[in-house]
């Protein structure tokens, strides 16, 4: 495999959990505590940014396995390397702004967003076909 995709993998593991850390933030402030013994509980509770970036933090788990799967498909199917760091960089660059954007509530630039990542997933998957 090649070190920028694996890289790239790494990256987006990170963002799985980014905007769940900006939630927690968000929960502690405006509850003035972290529910610890209910934190399901206090989540679903949750308002305004806060629970756009838990949204965010779901929307992000739902999409990184299909991505770090096909970055495995594309490598062992020989895809051209450079083709799979440009779709990688381009998902976790993608994926990143997200999170902003998701959190700021700009839901129609999320929606392009979100569709430009999966389609960097699907050409990962098809890659090794060219």
């Amino acid at each position: 495999m090649t070190t920028i995709s694996i890289v790239c993998i790494a990256t987006a593991f990170l963002l799985v959990h980014l905007p769940r850390f900006l939630a927690a933030a968000g929960m502690m402030k405006a509850d003035g505590h972290y529910n610890n013994n209910d934190p399901r509980g206090q989540q679903a509770a949750t308002t305004g940014w806060p629970r756009r970036a838990l949204n965010a933090h779901y929307n992000t788990i739902e999409n990184f396995p299909p991505f770090a799967i096909a970055v495995v498909v594309a490598n062992l199917g020989k895809a051209s390397p450079t083709a799979i760091a440009v779709c990688s960089i381009l998902f976790v660059v993608v994926r990143s702004l997200y999170i902003v954007v998701y959190i700021a509530d700009l839901a129609s630039v999320r929606t392009v967003l979100w569709t430009m990542g999966l389609c960097c997933t699907f050409a990962l998957f098809l890659l090794p076909l060219f």
